[in-house]
């Protein structure tokens, strides 16, 4: 008898610290459920990050027509869409909602003229997000839209975006260094180096001045061909007989280019 409510009385602890252990989880689980719900309920993410996906496709010249598109730039400061842009990337700290919303914005500089300069209004924003301490995915993005705008329809914006602030050319350089273990961030900043010195020469003296061959050398260790051979054709073709009394610090450099169409 002893021995049998002895049994009873351990099964009956057990029990009770099972339940105990149950009644934590679910307390951890509500906890962060809670804490997710009044994320999203503060950020909207739920919803707006998959709207933002929808208006990426939509304003996709590649994929889809540019009628959408069309409609929603038209108007004063790029219509509608460009004010909701405007107001994720400068307010919402949320990475879902910021990758989104670079997408859209990639779209629109990569499309034609009407989104594009739509795109432009908000080209100081992007250039902030990309001189930021955002992870390498959101500067990779941002990135890419600054290269569009640049070189898109006949380098239309072009100037505007050399001469903004904070300045590109500078952080394109940065990038090598900062995230030189994303290939794509790479390939993005070699395009838009490779771009800039063909269509305007005088940010060599810029590139120069800035340590740009010591960074441009320093991503050949991906042991990528084709890294190497586009960072030892840029090198070659731009910098192999340019002189140390060539170069112009960024201090004396005028802000003015003329871009080559």
């Amino acid at each position: 008898m002893a021995m049998r409510g002895a049994r009873r009385a351990k099964q009956q602890q057990q029990q009770q610290q099972q339940q105990q252990q149950q009644q934590q989880q679910q307390q951890q689980q509500h906890g962060g459920d809670s804490f997710l719900r009044e994320r999203l309920d503060a950020t909207g993410a739920d919803g707006l990050v998959p709207a933002l996906q929808s208006l990426s496709i939509l304003c996709d010249s590649r994929r889809v027509s540019t009628l959408w598109a069309s409609q929603l730039t038209e108007g004063p400061q790029g219509g509608p869409l460009a004010g909701l842009l405007q107001q994720v990337l400068s307010q919402d700290d949320h990475r879902g909602t910021q990758q989104a919303a670079l997408s859209v914005l990639c779209a629109l500089a990569a499309g034609p003229p009407q989104q594009e300069d739509a795109a432009a209004l908000l080209l100081p924003l992007a250039a902030s997000v990309f001189s930021s301490s955002s992870s390498f995915d959101i500067r990779r993005d941002s990135g890419e839209t600054l290269l569009h705008l640049a070189f898109n329809n006949n380098c239309r914006h072009l100037q505007q975006v050399l001469t903004t602030t904070p300045p590109v050319l500078e952080a394109f350089l940065d990038t090598l260094q900062h995230c030189k273990y994303d290939l794509a961030s790479v390939m993005i900043a070699l395009d838009f180096i490779s771009a800039v010195l063909e269509k305007e020469p005088k940010t060599r003296a810029q590139i120069y001045a800035m340590g740009g061959i010591e960074k441009l050398e320093g991503v050949q260790f991906l042991h990528s061909e084709a890294i190497d051979k586009r960072v030892s054709f840029l090198i070659s073709k731009y910098f192999d007989n340019f002189s140390d009394e060539e170069a112009e610090g960024p201090s004396s450099f005028s802000g003015n280019f003329t871009a080559a169409s």
